[in-house]
């Protein structure tokens, strides 16, 4: 992201940029990284459009000092007085636009027209926001006001367990369960390193009515929505195992129809995703299971969420005592997803393969199952978070299953097995905690 930033406004005659992504996702700490003395950077808050557009005027005034001096009404005034000031390119940083378009919805479009007539020459103009949707709506369509205008669009993702076990200098195994809490949102990374250990940061940032990550996903869903009411609902079922559409059409009283739009931008954020078996379509799969995507939500809308009386009676202990009988079969969950996403990285000698699915059926369950669709190969596999493993046993067991899938039966399989430590493979083809950890290192 930096080397396309840098090489974006190496360019002087002036550039469009679109930098968003959810929050605490570190936009902001990449713009400061970037954009020099000679820059401007404008956060922009809630307040009224009049306060704004002089708070801005007071940035711009920094590097023009007469631009404290003109009287300024709306945007349009702003770009067209700005214009007449410029003497040297220079970046203009917008953060927080969405705050700006909330309460001027015609700011897009003011933009584009300053745009067209080459207005804002010599301005490299990043527009920066949490609000994906809204970002988003800029530029994803010919009906958006700023399609096409832009030089770059960045959408800001999340860093990988990699780099998470890096950053605290701990081991593959014990960087697997930091991610299966904080993800890959370096604000949450940041506030983790204060800590000595992961309960204990959990409890301080996560587990108390006074943490600073509490109220987590309020902040998050009011980024996109108005409340967040609904979305709360569908991720506290999804979250303590009600996965089935009819389910949780059920337990909230409404007709699956109902709930396409909101689930559908609960995927679109990356916070739930739909999962299907392998080999299903997922447009007309009949079976398909909701899970919550972001590790972070996902261990706040099961732990949390269901002790929230607890925790607001400063009974935290048997909070964490619940999470800690838990914890091997929580953790087993997310390596499983971080297992399935290295098998292209960890198998790429061996052909092209995509990541790796979970496949069911009635008769049973496989944890792995990718395809190099070129040559018809199959990789399939079982995940074991265990300290000890028994390689016979569980190769038997998946022996045993790979003949319950009917489109296997003739199929040219690879069979592996990932578990938590190194072991003595003994011709098995195993992937180990940090293995997997270092597969995931580019991505």
């Amino acid at each position: 992201e930096k080397q396309l930033l840098r090489s974006t406004l190496s360019d002087d005659s002036g550039n469009l940029i679109i930098l968003y992504g959810r929050r605490r996702i570190g936009k902001s700490t990449l713009l400061n990284e970037i954009i020099s003395k000679k820059d401007v950077y404008f956060l922009a808050d809630m307040r009224e459009t009049p306060l704004q557009i002089r708070e801005l005027q007071k940035q711009i005034s920094e590097k023009y000092k007469d631009f404290a001096n003109i009287i300024i009404p709306n945007w349009d005034a702003l770009f067209t007085t700005l214009k007449n000031f410029i003497r040297n390119p220079f970046t203009l940083v917008m953060d927080e636009f969405p705050y700006l378009v909330k309460n001027a919805p015609e700011l897009p479009s003011i933009i584009q027209k300053e745009i067209d007539m080459g207005n804002l020459s010599g301005i490299n103009l990043i527009l920066c926001g949490s609000s994906q949707s809204m970002m988003a709506n800029l530029f994803d369509s010919a009906k958006s006001p700023l399609y096409g205008r832009a030089s770059s669009i960045i959408k800001l993702g999340y860093l990988s367990v990699f780099h998470l076990q890096k950053l605290l200098n701990i081991s593959a195994e014990k960087a697997v369960e930091e991610y299966s809490i904080w993800g890959g949102v370096p604000r949450y990374w940041v506030e983790r390193t204060k800590y000595n250990s992961l309960f204990k940061a959990a409890e301080y940032l996560v587990l108390s009515k006074y943490s600073l990550f509490y109220d987590e996903p309020i902040i998050l869903f009011l980024d996109e929505m108005r409340t967040s009411m609904q979305s709360n609902s569908i991720l506290s079922l999804v979250g303590n195992g009600v996965n089935k559409l009819s389910e949780i059409a059920g337990r909230l009283s409404k007709p699956a129809t109902n709930l396409s739009k909101p689930l559908q931008l609960l995927i679109e954020l990356n916070y739930l995703k739909r999962e299907v078996p392998f080999g299903e379509k997922e447009k007309n799969a009949k079976r398909s299971l909701y899970k919550i995507a972001d590790p972070f939500l996902n261990f706040y809308f099961r732990f949390v969420v269901p002790h929230r009386s607890l925790i607001e009676l400063g009974l935290n202990e048997m909070v964490m005592k619940k999470i800690k009988s838990e914890w091997n079969r929580y953790v087993s969950a997310a390596y499983e997803d971080l297992c399935r996403l290295s098998i292209p990285f960890l198998l790429k000698r061996k052909g092209n393969f995509i990541p790796a699915k979970r496949y069911w059926n009635k008769y049973t369950e496989i944890d792995i199952i990718s395809i190099d669709a070129d040559n018809n190969i199959y990789v399939v596999g079982e995940v074991k978070w265990n300290d000890r493993i028994k390689l016979n046993t569980v190769m038997d067991s998946l022996d045993k299953k790979i003949t319950k899938i009917p489109f296997l039966k003739e199929a040219k399989i690879i069979k592996v097995i990932f578990g938590k430590k190194h072991i003595q493979k003994g011709g098995v083809l195993y992937f180990s905690a940090e293995d997997v950890v270092n597969a995931l290192k580019d991505i």
